[in-house]
């Protein structure tokens, strides 16, 4: 339950639509009561006639359709007010919703890039999707279910107590059983769920994870094994769903018994209070119409109790991530020069990733002067990568020095640095977006004759005009619609 504080903020904020929507949740409750009482004043009514044996049957008909209509109408005001309760408390969820997605998204732009060494892209989407979809209906019907059970039972209880104490006791006693039960069953649902949810977050890094490397596949003629890993992977899942599934079947049979269980006790024994002539038989049909209404509450608290134990677990994984250490903000306004002009110097600089414990670049001294190029050769893992990824910061340098014309990189803006320079990683993306958007990339307000000039600059304007939309042409997930030498040249 501490994880799930966090939402603390977001609820207030929406603090005005809650309110409303718990005060709808009242009213819906205050007029659902008025059906069962208008039925046991119509069975009152044809019991009083039969008992007298004086059966007028236009004043029955007339006062049945009254009832009927009556019925009708306080139904429609429930529902009425049911409408608006998910329009403010379940609405609620969804713009939470939106906006846990939102910061969500935002944490991960502004993550290191070690977070995405050392966590699978299929976790990452899972926590954003899954997890938070957790969370939505936590906000939403778990907490609305709650404050409608208390109201309504609330409600019903003093009602039920005003007719008849001791049928009141024994017509509410196997609720209380039954959410033990239902608390016992949906404990073993949440575990089984937890595990469900673990192996479909594998799925989904084994299918990204092949649909990345296709080529590979492809290439090395792999698909046979990438089959049986996910057949295997979902022959898990199946497994886990059918436990669940098992165990979800106990459910609505506990739920059944004891509501028949409850509804014979409440005949045999009002049948009783009937006799003696303390309640009328239109009381045993109203109370039993309690009951009924109570059921579905009172079961949903076992329930409610697992939801809330899923999206603590949610949260605690969504939080794990939020509280990853981001990217150090910019704290200067010092620019650097234009490119051309650019002189780039390292001294001593010693480098080791956050969780190694051995140094991958040591007492690294060199520098670049101005208008000069500089080739850096050497065996796989010596560090070639690394110490690039180290100029645009996209690690940040804790011994030794970087300098650009004679200023720390580190008091330089983290912004300006980055635009500045002109990158392309070992394993080149693009975007499933057209040429000339890939080109562009962030800049929407570059013109077109820019883009064409970048073109020709990399010698690519007369093969792109080859295609049949031209610039226009969509590139494909990652690229995968051009060769490997065209990916590096559009990006």
């Amino acid at each position: 339950m501490q994880n799930l504080l966090y939402l603390k903020k977001y609820l207030l904020i929406y603090k005005k639509r809650f309110f409303l929507g718990v005060f709808f949740i009242f009213l819906s409750n205050y007029f659902a009561i008025y059906p069962a009482q208008l039925i046991r004043k119509g069975i009152d009514l044809l019991y009083k006639q039969l008992e007298n044996q004086e059966i007028n049957n236009e004043i029955i008909v007339k006062q049945i359709i009254n009832l009927s209509l009556m019925i009708i109408l306080f139904a429609l005001i429930k529902g009425f007010f049911l409408f608006l309760t998910r329009q403010t408390i379940i609405v609620n969820s969804r713009k939470i919703e939106f906006d846990i997605k939102n910061e969500i998204f935002k944490n991960y732009l502004s993550s290191k890039i070690h977070f995405y060494k050392k966590n699978k892209v299929g976790d990452i989407m899972s926590r954003i999707t899954e997890d938070v979809s957790q969370i939505r209906i936590f906000l939403g019907p778990g907490i609305m279910y709650p404050i409608n059970l208390l109201f309504l039972f609330s409600i019903i209880l003093i009602t039920m107590l005003k007719i008849n104490v001791k049928l009141t006791i024994i017509s509410i006693s196997p609720l209380p059983i039954m959410a033990v039960l239902i608390f016992i069953i949906s404990k073993i649902i949440n575990e089984k769920s937890l595990n469900k949810q673990k192996q479909l977050s594998e799925i989904s890094s084994i299918s990204q994870e092949t649909f990345s490397g296709i080529r590979n596949i492809k290439s090395y003629d792999a698909y046979n094994f990438f089959i049986k890993k996910f057949s295997k992977g979902i022959k898990e899942y199946k497994n886990k769903n059918l436990a669940l599934a098992n165990t979800n079947a106990m459910f609505f049979p506990v739920i059944i018994f004891l509501i028949g269980f409850g509804t014979i006790m409440t005949v045999i024994v009002g049948g009783k209070q009937v006799i003696n002539g303390l309640i009328s038989p239109g009381n045993i049909a109203e109370f039993i119409i309690y009951i009924n209404m109570l059921t579905w509450p009172m079961a949903s608290i076992g329930w409610i109790t697992s939801l809330t134990q899923q999206a603590s677990a949610s949260q605690k994984r969504i939080n794990e991530f939020l509280n990853e250490e981001k990217e150090q903000k910019n704290t200067n306004k010092v620019e650097i020069q234009k490119f051309k002009n650019i002189e780039i110097e390292f001294n001593n600089v010693n480098f080791k990733y956050p969780d190694g414990e051995n140094y991958v670049l040591k007492n690294i001294s060199f520098k670049i002067p101005k208008n000069k190029i500089l080739g850096i050769a050497g065996k796989t893992g010596s560090g070639k990568s690394t110490l690039l990824n180290l100029i645009p910061r996209l690690y940040e340098c804790k011994k030794g020095s970087i300098k650009i014309n004679k200023k720390e990189i580190s008091k330089i803006n983290i912004n300006q640095l980055r635009t500045s320079i002109g990158f392309i990683p070992q394993d080149p993306i693009l975007f499933a977006e057209t040429i000339k958007e890939n080109i562009a990339f962030k800049d929407n307000k570059i013109r077109e004759t820019k883009i064409k000039e970048y073109a020709k600059i990399n010698d690519i304007h007369d093969e792109i005009m080859s295609f049949d939309k031209k610039y226009d042409s969509k590139v494909g997930e990652r690229g995968l619609t051009l060769s490997g030498g065209q990916n590096n040249a559009y990006q």
